[in-house]
Protein backbone atom coordinates (compact mmCIF):
# COMPACT_ATOMS: atom_id res chain seq x y z
CA UNK A 1 0.00 0.00 0.00
CA UNK A 2 1.26 3.46 -0.94
CA UNK A 3 0.41 7.12 -0.45
CA UNK A 4 -1.55 8.22 -3.52
CA UNK A 5 -0.91 11.93 -3.85
CA UNK A 6 0.83 14.97 -2.41
CA UNK A 7 4.23 15.40 -0.82
CA UNK A 8 4.58 11.71 0.12
CA UNK A 9 3.18 10.37 -3.17
CA UNK A 10 4.31 6.83 -3.93
CA UNK A 11 5.82 6.19 -0.49
CA UNK A 12 5.09 2.78 1.04
CA UNK A 13 3.04 2.34 4.20
CA UNK A 14 3.61 -0.44 6.70
CA UNK A 15 0.53 -2.51 7.53
CA UNK A 16 0.18 -4.59 10.71
CA UNK A 17 -0.99 -8.21 10.50
CA UNK A 18 -4.78 -8.52 10.20
CA UNK A 19 -5.32 -4.93 9.07
CA UNK A 20 -7.87 -4.15 6.35
CA UNK A 21 -6.48 -0.95 4.84
CA UNK A 22 -8.65 1.16 2.58
CA UNK A 23 -7.90 0.29 -1.04
CA UNK A 24 -5.99 2.91 -3.00
CA UNK A 25 -8.72 3.48 -5.58
CA UNK A 26 -11.29 4.04 -2.85
CA UNK A 27 -9.01 6.46 -0.98
CA UNK A 28 -8.30 8.34 -4.18
CA UNK A 29 -12.00 8.58 -5.00
CA UNK A 30 -13.17 9.99 -1.69
CA UNK A 31 -10.21 12.36 -1.44
CA UNK A 32 -11.25 13.64 -4.87
CA UNK A 33 -14.75 14.18 -3.45
CA UNK A 34 -13.29 16.08 -0.48
CA UNK A 35 -11.11 18.13 -2.82
CA UNK A 36 -9.57 21.27 -1.36
CA UNK A 37 -11.31 20.77 2.01
CA UNK A 38 -8.28 18.69 3.01
CA UNK A 39 -5.78 21.52 2.62
CA UNK A 40 -5.02 23.10 6.05
CA UNK A 41 -7.64 20.87 7.73
CA UNK A 42 -7.40 19.38 11.18
CA UNK A 43 -8.08 15.68 10.65
CA UNK A 44 -9.11 12.89 13.01
CA UNK A 45 -8.52 9.29 11.88
CA UNK A 46 -10.61 6.92 14.04
CA UNK A 47 -10.02 3.14 13.93
CA UNK A 48 -6.77 4.23 12.27
CA UNK A 49 -5.27 0.80 11.48
CA UNK A 50 -2.29 1.74 9.29
CA UNK A 51 -3.08 5.46 9.46
CA UNK A 52 -3.48 5.55 5.67
CA UNK A 53 -6.42 7.99 5.71
CA UNK A 54 -4.83 10.55 8.01
CA UNK A 55 -1.46 10.14 6.30
CA UNK A 56 -3.04 10.70 2.89
CA UNK A 57 -4.61 13.88 4.30
CA UNK A 58 -1.24 15.05 5.65
CA UNK A 59 0.40 14.33 2.30
CA UNK A 60 -2.30 16.47 0.63
CA UNK A 61 -1.69 19.44 2.91
CA UNK A 62 -3.71 18.86 6.07
CA UNK A 63 -2.45 20.99 8.93
CA UNK A 64 -2.62 18.24 11.57
CA UNK A 65 -3.81 14.65 11.88
CA UNK A 66 -4.75 12.83 15.07
CA UNK A 67 -4.82 9.03 14.92
CA UNK A 68 -6.83 6.82 17.28
CA UNK A 69 -6.73 3.03 17.52
CA UNK A 70 -6.94 0.82 20.61
CA UNK A 71 -4.85 -1.99 19.07
CA UNK A 72 -1.18 -1.78 20.01
CA UNK A 73 -0.05 -3.28 16.66
CA UNK A 74 -2.00 -0.61 14.79
CA UNK A 75 -0.66 2.13 17.05
CA UNK A 76 2.92 0.94 16.35
CA UNK A 77 2.22 0.77 12.60
CA UNK A 78 0.91 4.34 12.58
CA UNK A 79 3.95 5.54 14.57
CA UNK A 80 6.28 3.78 12.14
CA UNK A 81 4.50 5.23 9.08
CA UNK A 82 4.46 8.75 10.53
CA UNK A 83 8.17 8.54 11.39
CA UNK A 84 9.12 7.12 7.96
CA UNK A 85 7.30 10.00 6.23
CA UNK A 86 8.62 12.68 8.62
CA UNK A 87 5.10 13.83 9.54
CA UNK A 88 5.76 13.65 13.30
CA UNK A 89 5.47 17.41 13.83
CA UNK A 90 1.94 17.38 12.34
CA UNK A 91 0.65 14.16 13.92
CA UNK A 92 -0.53 12.85 17.28
CA UNK A 93 -1.30 9.20 18.03
CA UNK A 94 -3.55 7.85 20.77
CA UNK A 95 -3.84 4.20 21.73
CA UNK A 96 -7.36 4.45 23.14
CA UNK A 97 -10.86 3.24 22.45
CA UNK A 98 -12.69 5.63 20.13
CA UNK A 99 -15.33 6.55 22.72
CA UNK A 100 -12.69 7.42 25.34
CA UNK A 101 -10.69 9.41 22.80
CA UNK A 102 -13.74 11.45 21.73
CA UNK A 103 -14.57 12.22 25.36
CA UNK A 104 -10.96 13.30 25.96
CA UNK A 105 -10.97 15.53 22.86
CA UNK A 106 -14.28 17.05 23.94
CA UNK A 107 -12.90 17.91 27.40
CA UNK A 108 -9.85 19.50 25.77
CA UNK A 109 -12.02 21.47 23.31
CA UNK A 110 -10.50 19.87 20.19
CA UNK A 111 -12.36 20.46 16.92
CA UNK A 112 -11.71 18.63 13.67
CA UNK A 113 -12.58 19.68 10.12
CA UNK A 114 -12.57 16.13 8.76
CA UNK A 115 -13.18 12.96 10.75
CA UNK A 116 -12.42 9.66 9.04
CA UNK A 117 -13.67 6.43 10.48
CA UNK A 118 -13.24 2.91 9.25
CA UNK A 119 -14.69 0.66 11.96
CA UNK A 120 -14.57 -3.13 11.65
CA UNK A 121 -17.06 -4.38 9.07
CA UNK A 122 -20.07 -6.21 10.47
CA UNK A 123 -20.14 -4.18 13.69
CA UNK A 124 -22.54 -1.47 14.79
CA UNK A 125 -19.64 0.84 15.60
CA UNK A 126 -20.29 3.25 12.72
CA UNK A 127 -23.65 4.39 14.07
CA UNK A 128 -22.45 4.37 17.69
CA UNK A 129 -19.40 6.43 16.76
CA UNK A 130 -21.48 8.95 14.79
CA UNK A 131 -23.60 9.38 17.93
CA UNK A 132 -20.49 9.86 20.06
CA UNK A 133 -19.07 12.40 17.58
CA UNK A 134 -22.31 14.34 17.83
CA UNK A 135 -22.32 14.21 21.64
CA UNK A 136 -18.66 15.17 21.93
CA UNK A 137 -19.04 18.21 19.67
CA UNK A 138 -15.62 17.54 18.13
CA UNK A 139 -16.67 18.26 14.53
CA UNK A 140 -16.04 21.87 13.54
CA UNK A 141 -18.74 23.97 11.89
CA UNK A 142 -18.69 23.07 8.21
CA UNK A 143 -16.79 19.86 8.99
CA UNK A 144 -17.40 16.45 7.45
CA UNK A 145 -17.39 12.88 8.77
CA UNK A 146 -16.32 10.24 6.25
CA UNK A 147 -17.46 6.72 7.16
CA UNK A 148 -16.10 3.68 5.35
CA UNK A 149 -18.36 0.64 5.78
CA UNK A 150 -19.60 -2.58 4.21
CA UNK A 151 -22.00 -1.71 1.38
CA UNK A 152 -24.82 -3.81 2.87
CA UNK A 153 -24.63 -2.00 6.21
CA UNK A 154 -27.49 0.44 6.51
CA UNK A 155 -26.39 3.65 8.17
CA UNK A 156 -28.94 6.22 9.35
CA UNK A 157 -29.71 9.24 7.16
CA UNK A 158 -29.16 11.42 10.22
CA UNK A 159 -27.67 11.06 13.68
CA UNK A 160 -28.77 14.05 15.73
CA UNK A 161 -27.40 17.06 13.80
CA UNK A 162 -25.19 14.94 11.51
CA UNK A 163 -26.89 14.33 8.18
CA UNK A 164 -25.73 12.03 5.39
CA UNK A 165 -25.00 14.23 2.38
CA UNK A 166 -23.53 11.67 0.00
CA UNK A 167 -22.85 7.97 -0.34
CA UNK A 168 -20.56 6.26 -2.84
CA UNK A 169 -20.25 2.50 -3.37
CA UNK A 170 -17.10 0.74 -4.59
CA UNK A 171 -17.63 -3.03 -4.83
CA UNK A 172 -18.24 -4.30 -1.29
CA UNK A 173 -17.23 -0.99 0.27
CA UNK A 174 -19.38 2.10 0.75
CA UNK A 175 -18.29 5.53 1.88
CA UNK A 176 -20.87 7.81 3.51
CA UNK A 177 -20.28 11.52 4.02
CA UNK A 178 -21.98 13.28 6.94
CA UNK A 179 -22.11 17.01 7.67
CA UNK A 180 -23.60 19.06 10.48
CA UNK A 181 -27.21 19.97 9.77
CA UNK A 182 -29.06 22.73 11.56
CA UNK A 183 -32.81 23.39 11.65
CA UNK A 184 -33.87 25.82 8.94
CA UNK A 185 -30.84 25.30 6.71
Amino acid sequence: MRVISGEAKGRKLFSPPGARPTAGKIRESFFNILGKEVFSAKVLDLFAGTGALGIEALSRGAKKAVFVDNNHLSERAVRRNIANLSFGNRAAIYQLGVDKALKLFSRKGYKFDIIFMDPPYGSDLATKTLMEISRSNTLSNGGVVVVEHYRKDVLPEAVRELKMKRKAVYGDTAVSFYARWEEGK
